[in-house]
């Protein structure tokens, strides 16, 4: 069984290998837990310290958005209020 997470829009694939360790006698049912995992920038199979750095990438440019998304806001609303 496959399991996969995305990221950046879809972009980037984190894939795992899903492994049963069940059913036992404590519990008689399936029981998947992640086994190894890989992960593809749009289809092309990348390691793991590029999809990191990918990701750290991204977080650091939302961060900034949202650092300009306020300057905006603040300027805005400075060029509005009555003098």
């Amino acid at each position: 069984m496959i399991r996969t997470e995305t990221y950046l829009d879809g972009h980037l694939v984190k894939e795992f290998s899903m492994v049963n360790i069940g059913p036992s006698a404590e519990k008689p049912y399936d029981d998947w837990i992640d086994g190894r995992h890989r992960w593809f920038l749009d289809g092309d199979e990348i390691t793991e310290a590029r999809a990191l750095e990918l990701r750290r990438a991204r977080a650091e440019i939302d961060a900034g958005a949202d650092v300009m998304a306020e300057i905006v806001d603040d300027l805005i609303g400075k060029s509005l209020r009555p003098e």
